[in-house]
C-alpha cells in the first residue's frame, strides 16, 4: 500500500504504527526503501519513543492538544505539527470517536479466473505504556488498554483477537530489535528473503493488471520500487528469529 501511494502521489510520506513504528523502519531499511521516505508521521504511542526510533528523519507530531505537546515534540526532534480530533469531533463530543477513514478490505481478481480474493488489514498502533516498546507488552496487564488504536474490518469481528495477537507479534519484532541497536549491538534483518519476493511479486501483478493500463507513469515507479525490493531480497536471511 505504502509504496502504491508513493507511486501515485509521488509523496513519500508514511504513517509508520500499523503494525508498530519500529517495525515499520526495519522493514523499510530491509528493502533498501527508508532513505525514501520524506515525512514519517507519528500517530500513536510515546513521542520519545518515536522521535528515537525514527532520529535524525523529518517527523510530524498529529497528536497535538495543547501547547504542552507542541513543546514535547520538539524535544524529541520533531518540527512539524498537525492538529485533528482535539479541535475537531472530540472537542464537541467530549468522546474518542474517529472519522477517520482506515483500508480495512481489499478484493482483488488474479488473472484470467473470475474468482474474488478478499484480503483483510488492521492497524495497531505504537505501544504507549511503560517506555512504548511492544516487547514490554504483558497480555495479563496491558491488554484492553493497548488496543487504543487497533482498527479492523467488522466483518472480521469474529476473528479480532487473533488478528490483535499476529500484528502485536509483528510488533514486538521491530522494538526489540530497535532496543539491540539502541544497546550498541549490530542491527538485523527481520524480513525475509521469501517474504520479500512475494511482496515484489505481488507489486508486479498490481504493474500487469488490467486496470492499470491508463496510468503508465504509476506504473513506471511502481514497478521501479518491485525491482529495488527484489534486489533488496537477495541480500536477506531466508529465515529470522
Amino acid at each position: 500500500w505504502n509504496t502504491l501511494f508513493w507511486a501515485c502521489t509521488q509523496t513519500c510520506t508514511l504513517l509508520s504504527d500499523a503494525y508498530g513504528s519500529a517495525t515499520m523502519k526495519h522493514l523499510l531499511l530491509d528493502l533498501g526503501l527508508l532513505d525514501d521516505v520524506a515525512m514519517l508521521r507519528q500517530d500513536s504511542g510515546i513521542l520519545s519513543r518515536f522521535g528515537e526510533i525514527f532520529k535524525g528523519r523529518a517527523m510530524m507530531a498529529s497528536e497535538i492538544e495543547q501547547f504542552s505537546d507542541v513543546l514535547e515534540a520538539m524535544d524529541a526532534g520533531m518540527r512539524f505539527f498537525g492538529v485533528g480530533g482535539a479541535l475537531g469531533e472530540r472537542r464537541l463530543t467530549k468522546t474518542e470517536f474517529s472519522i477517520a477513514a482506515k483500508i480495512t478490505k481489499v478484493c482483488s481478481k488474479c488473472g484470467s479466473s473470475d474468482q474474488i480474493t478478499t484480503g483483510y488489514a488492521g492497524k495497531l498502533g505504537d505501544f504507549y505504556l511503560g517506555s512504548g516498546s511492544w516487547a514490554e507488552y504483558d497480555p495479563s496487564t496491558h491488554r484492553d488498554r493497548a488496543k487504543a488504536k487497533f482498527i479492523v474490518s467488522v466483518e472480521k469481528e469474529n476473528e479480532k483477537e487473533q488478528m490483535f495477537d499476529q500484528m502485536q507479534t509483528y510488533a514486538v519484532k521491530g522494538d526489540v530489535e530497535h532496543d539491540r541497536v539502541l544497546s550498541g549491538a549490530s542491527a538485523r534483518s527481520i524480513t525475509t528473503k521469501g517474504d520479500a519476493t512475494r511482496l515484489a511479486a505481488c507489486m508486479h501483478a498490481i504493474c500487469d493488471s488490467p486496470g492499470m493500463t491508463k496510468y503508465k507513469e504509476i506504473v513506471s515507479r511502481l514497478r521501479q520500487y518491485a525491482i529495488r525490493i527484489e534486489s533488496a531480497a537477495e541480500t536477506l536471511p531466508l529465515s529470522v528469529h
